[in-house]
């Protein structure tokens, strides 16, 4: 990986190699190791040279145009933390609370990918706060079920194993299903023209690997069933598994970078098709399609992390399908 941004924001500050390798504590070979890309950053010099330029991690990895970091954006009035208007009537714990639990669902800070293990004193570090408020918003988090903390064990993000996505994946079938099937009798002519819009939206984020807007296109859409169901419970309950399958997903998607794939145009056309047959008033037609549709992406998932546990199993379950054919 070619780290542009460390040299353009090195050149931009008429700083030398060995200037910026004195100030962040490694050796001037090193520091030009990172800027080739012949050796990865660690989270820690990461974390240095964020702190040095006055950047987010983000930045410097090439993930946001936006360079500040959350802290300075609060002071110099730009925006608050996390992107939320909202945001700034609420305390700063909460704002924190915000920007974290986006950075993890995301997964765009490394330090807080999924199964790291993290320090609350590095993160106040990060956002240039101090620890309380960052100690706060951990605790909304794990009350979340986005982090987890054993007894006299240091904080961790959560990870999942194969079977439990598949069984989070099982129980949002089911609910988004029942969902779909009491929204259908609110649904109106309006209502149709604002899931056309959030599809083509949804197609465009894929066009260009925006994970945000895939992520919030997606959101909207399968979201509007459960605001239209006008069961507060149902909704509920089912939020607690989408963003925790929201932040699996996203690994997978960014794999997909520099290769769209089928099952992105796949899930464009499906949403398509559930739009059709809920304006056709097939009911049935329009679950039918969003139960298969949601199995596809688990399918596609657990396929993804089969590959990572085992290199081999990719190209097996390939042979497989040839093999039956």
């Amino acid at each position: 990986m070619v780290y542009r941004r460390i040299r353009d924001l090195r050149e931009d500050n008429d700083y030398t190699q060995a200037y910026v390798a004195d100030k962040i504590n490694v050796a001037s070979r090193t520091y030009a190791y990172y800027e080739s890309g012949e050796r990865m950053i660690p989270p820690s010099v990461l974390l240095s040279l964020s702190e040095f330029y006055q950047v987010s991690i983000d930045y410097i990895l090439g993930r946001t145009d936006e360079p500040f970091l959350p802290a300075m954006m609060m002071r110099q009035g730009k925006k608050t933390i996390g992107g939320n208007k909202k945001a700034e009537n609420q305390s700063l714990s909460e704002r924190v609370y915000l920007f974290l639990k986006n950075a993890i669902l995301l997964q765009t800070i490394p330090m807080l990918e999924m199964g790291c293990v993290f320090s609350e004193g590095d993160l106040a570090q990060l956002l240039h706060c101090s620890v309380t408020p960052v100690r706060e918003a951990v605790n909304m988090l794990r009350r979340d079920g986005l982090v987890v903390t054993g007894y006299y064990r240091p904080s961790r993000v959560v990870s999942f194993s194969i079977k439990e996505i598949q069984d989070m994946y099982a129980i949002r079938i089911c609910l988004e299903a029942a969902a779909l099937r009491l929204a259908v009798d609110h649904i109106t002519s309006q209502d149709i023209d604002y899931l056309r819009r959030q599809t083509v939206l949804f197609e465009a984020a894929h066009a260009s690997h925006d994970f945000k807007q895939i992520n919030l296109r997606n959101g909207e859409f399968h979201g509007f069933f459960l605001e239209r169901s006008g069961n507060t419970l149902l909704r509920s309950t089912l939020y607690q598994f989408t963003e925790k399958l929201q932040m699996v997903r996203v690994p997978m998607l960014r794999e997909r970078w520099s290769n769209p794939t089928r099952p992105a145009r796949a899930a464009v056309e499906d949403h398509r098709r559930i739009i059709e047959a809920i304006e056709a008033h097939d009911y049935e037609k329009a679950e039918e399609i969003l139960s298969d549709h949601i199995n596809q992406v688990n399918l596609s998932v657990c396929a993804y992390y089969e590959m990572k546990k085992d290199p081999n199993a990719e190209q097996e379950r390939k042979n497989r399908r040839v093999t039956q054919k």
